[in-house]
């Protein structure tokens, strides 16, 4: 998704005039842009988060617009200081080395030493990300007890980087696709934009298929929660007589079109408990499939019971045979769905928030908080 949404964003710029070139991480070309925009996740350029420190004759404007998980707001502080410390482990095991570019001998060399700190980084990393998951699990009020160490870890290495790129001045920008993001960081003292992913053509459209399927699971269930969930919730539709149907490897493209169109409705279990994962809401709704998930704290851009149905996963198998008895009520979420896509998630819409936000002043005030100052490596 991250390549289609890449070339969606860049061919709509060109349309409007812009000059746009698309680089992979660490490509010298970045340099010469007006504007960088990194995509996705800090974590897939490290190239370019030990290059822009670096630069001295001329560094390109930085915005990330990061669309992966960072920690919920609820993160004791604890837990936060010991997790950010696990993280650095990661930057201690890089010691300072630029990768060179993969299609070279060196850089075969240089992967194949890469995977190998990165597995010594997990190793090393593990006690610490467990102590700070159990200071979470610990904490008054922490809502989500089925959380593992590994999402943790993901979560505070994102914010790591993100947190020692402000410090050392390269990030200009930051935008997240969802208000919880913005709230955690917020909370940081980090100002970001909510800029959700657009429901851009590339991920689903309509087709005039049959709708045989009733309900449709669509992601992986090899580790975290929904190894728990998803069985038991099978399980219970399927003693509905429900049809039902999982897809827990690679589908994408027209075959994932062609499935979506095939489904009433698909079926959201968060990974991640506070994250919500919208670009499956966007997958479904493209392709004329309601959504059925558990609850979240975020409101945009869906609205739960106008959108999409919400419901505990204890109450999803007789809310979900409720919502597969009556056609007319599963029609009316998929179209209020319909209209946000072709409204405010349109890829118009988010060039107009793009090209907003490249001109506005930085956070350079952030810069020198000292609650954002990487430790000494």
């Amino acid at each position: 998704m991250e390549s289609e949404l890449a070339s969606a964003i860049a061919d709509a710029l060109e349309a409007q005039g812009v000059s746009v070139r698309r680089v992979r991480d660490g490509d010298s070309a970045g340099f010469d842009a007006d504007l960088l925009l990194l995509l996705v996740n800090v974590a897939n350029f490290p190239a370019y988060r030990q290059m822009l420190p670096r630069a001295t004759a001329r560094r390109p404007r930085t915005i990330l617009w990061q669309m992966d998980p960072l920690p919920p707001e609820e993160t004791p502080a604890a837990a936060e200081q010991i997790g950010l410390s696990a993280a650095g482990w990661r930057d201690r095991l890089q010691a300072g080395a630029i990768p060179p570019p993969a299609s070279t001998f060196s850089g075969q060399i240089t992967r194949l030493s890469a995977k190998f700190r990165n597995w010594t980084y997990k190793q090393l990393s593990r006690p610490g990300y467990t102590r700070a998951l159990r200071a979470m699990l610990a904490s008054p009020g922490w809502r989500w007890p089925d959380v593992d160490w590994p999402q943790i870890r993901a979560c505070f290495q994102a914010w790591h980087w993100i947190r020692s790129g402000l410090a050392e001045g390269w990030i200009d920008r930051l935008a997240v696709s969802t208000q919880q993001r913005q709230r955690f960081l917020a909370r940081h003292h980090c100002p970001a934009a909510f800029l959700p992913v657009p429901a851009y053509p590339a991920l689903g459209h309509r087709l005039q298929l049959t709708r045989d399927l009733d309900v449709l699971f669509l992601g992986r269930t090899r580790h975290g929660r929904r190894p728990h969930l998803w069985p038991r919730l099978r399980a219970a539709l399927q003693d509905r007589q429900l049809r039902v149907m999982e897809v827990t490897g690679d589908c994408y493209g027209n075959a994932r079109t062609e499935l979506l169109n095939r489904t009433r409705v698909l079926v959201n279990l968060h990974n991640y408990p506070w994250n919500p994962a919208w670009i499956r809401f966007h997958l479904a709704t493209l392709c004329g499939a309601a959504v059925a998930s558990e609850p979240m704290d975020d409101t945009e851009p869906y609205v739960p019971g106008r959108d999409y149905l919400s419901a505990l996963v204890s109450d999803l198998p007789a809310a979900l045979a409720r919502l597969l008895h009556d056609e007319a009520e599963r029609q009316r979420l998929v179209d209020s769905a319909t209209r946000i896509c072709q409204t405010r998630l349109t890829l118009a819409a988010t060039i107009d928030q793009l090209r907003e936000l490249a001109p506005c002043p930085d956070v350079s005030k952030t810069r020198h908080d000292p609650r954002l100052t990487p430790r000494p490596r």
